[in-house]
């Protein structure tokens, strides 16, 4: 996954993992930072499920250090199999 900074100043983020963290299917690396204006970060996401099915997860992605209320949020989607 990528995030992009299009603007000229520094940009705060964070993904809330709270929720990844109890389960461990889905984790998110890293998962916090700072981006100057004009360049991108690569965050890894890693589908680790411990049985067959479908599972899916939304995680709140927030900027500027606003955690009151959510940019956007983030789908996860993945399908285990034996």
């Amino acid at each position: 996954m990528l995030i992009t900074n299009p603007e000229n100043k520094l940009l705060t983020w964070k993904i809330d993992t709270t929720n990844l963290n109890i389960e461990k299917t889905f984790q998110i690396n890293p998962s916090s930072g700072r981006i100057d204006g004009g360049q991108s970060i690569i965050i890894k996401v890693s589908f680790n499920p411990l049985s067959p099915g479908e599972y899916r997860q939304e995680v709140p992605l927030y900027l500027d250090n606003d955690f009151v209320q959510a940019y956007s949020y983030i789908s996860l989607k993945g399908k285990g199999v034996i």
